[in-house]
């Protein structure tokens, strides 16, 4: 297997949900160093503070860990 990433810093957000795991496995396995974020991105300054708190990053894989809809897109109302 070619590590396309070998040696890039790469952040993942709230990488213990979703697809989290699988992308930091994924990285990895590229020969990227991984930086694995599980903070929640909820508050107004979250992201700031966790893009801060990584260092110096060469890729930010932005996992926003939100469950896909399950509402047929026909059916979605405004408050969805």
């Amino acid at each position: 297997m070619s590590r396309l990433l070998e040696g890039k810093r790469i952040l993942v957000t709230q990488a213990g949900d979703i697809m989290g795991p699988a992308l930091c496995d994924a990285l990895t396995a590229q020969g990227a160093i991984v930086v694995a974020s599980e903070r929640a991105l909820v508050a107004p300054d979250a992201a700031s503070d966790v893009v801060a708190a990584a260092g110096p990053v060469d890729v930010l894989v932005a996992n926003l860990a939100i469950a896909a809809p399950t509402t047929p897109a026909v059916d979605v109302g405004d408050d969805e």
